[in-house]
């Protein structure tokens, strides 16, 4: 997306950011954290908005519940939001990658990753909004393998500057959603790992799956890529720990089964890893993003029938 806006006011959004991000460089990492689950109450308490997605969806998820837990719980799903934003722009700057490799994150199962790309048809990284969700593709980065992940531009190029200067630090290369197909075929042609974040509203060209019971419209991206390229799809997500380090694991593969057409296969493959996606999250529905309107879209006969 194009920057429309005047060059001082992109300034002085920058300013206050850049202060902050520079002061948690310098502040103890427990005090960041802290600081982040702050601002996390204070968002929950004015962004209307984003609360009500948030109660919203976990009332869907967890119809059992009174409104008191459901409350508390998007509290702390703000708080983990938080931190991961704030986490996005210090944690693979201010941290080598040898301290985030030994000290940070725990990693399970990394061998899998090995293994696909022995096969030399790269590999599909699928990831969704838990925990911090790039620390698999920063560990895949750390470890020798360049991981490109599509991402939409940011309105102001100075926070995209700086975001991109982030995660390419530590191996993860930005692709820009006007760029993704060729780049995204680039990369699987030359046996690189590309990660989608699959838990997000697609707002038009989607396929719809269940997803806490309601159906959800979801990006075919990631299983058209594999249909065509042979790549494997693969599980990978990270859960923040109660000292503040990170596990990530590289999960199951998904294996694509093919149906009468090519619309059943992935509407088939998209539901059965939305739904592992959908079990983690229910185990640490704490660390999902639930302020994101994942059903916004609903479908066309649906919206008919009103």
């Amino acid at each position: 997306m194009a920057n429309n806006k005047p060059l001082p006011i992109t300034i002085i959004e920058f300013i206050p950011a850049l202060f902050l991000i520079g002061l948690f460089m310098l502040l103890p990492y427990r005090f960041t954290l802290w600081f982040s689950r702050l601002v996390g109450r204070i968002a929950f308490r004015f962004a209307e908005e984003a609360r009500n997605d948030a109660l919203y969806g976990l009332s869907l998820a967890f119809p059992d519940w009174d409104k008191e837990k459901i409350r508390a719980m998007a509290i702390r799903s703000f708080e983990h939001m938080v931190m991961y934003f704030v986490e996005a722009f210090v944690f693979p700057i201010r941290f080598s990658s040898k301290r985030i490799e030994k000290k940070l994150v725990r990693v399970v199962n990394y061998e899998v990753v090995e293994k696909i790309l022995a096969e030399g048809k790269g590999l599909i990284a699928l990831a969704a909004h838990l925990g911090n969700p790039e620390i698999p593709g920063m560990i895949t980065g750390i470890k020798g393998h360049p991981v490109y992940g599509v991402n939409r531009r940011m309105d102001n190029p100075l926070f995209q500057w700086m975001a991109k200067t982030a995660r390419e630090a530590k191996g993860i290369i930005i692709v820009p959603r006007d760029k993704a197909l060729r780049m995204i075929f680039d990369a699987l042609r030359t046996n690189n790992p590309v990660a989608f974040l699959i838990d997000q509203n697609w707002a038009a060209g989607g396929v719809f799956v269940p997803f806490f019971g309601k159906l959800a419209a979801t990006a075919k991206g990631p299983v058209q890529f594999a249909m065509k390229t042979g790549a494997k799809l693969l599980v990978t997500y990270d859960l923040r720990n109660p000292d503040g380090t990170h596990t990530a694991t590289f999960g199951d593969i998904v294996e694509l089964e093919i149906k009468e057409n090519d619309e059943e296969t992935i509407r088939y493959t998209t539901a059965k890893y939305t739904k592992i996606f959908e079990d983690l999250i229910r185990q640490h529905p704490e660390q999902w993003m639930w302020a994101h309107g994942r059903w916004s879209t609903r479908p066309p006969e649906e919206i008919k029938g009103k």
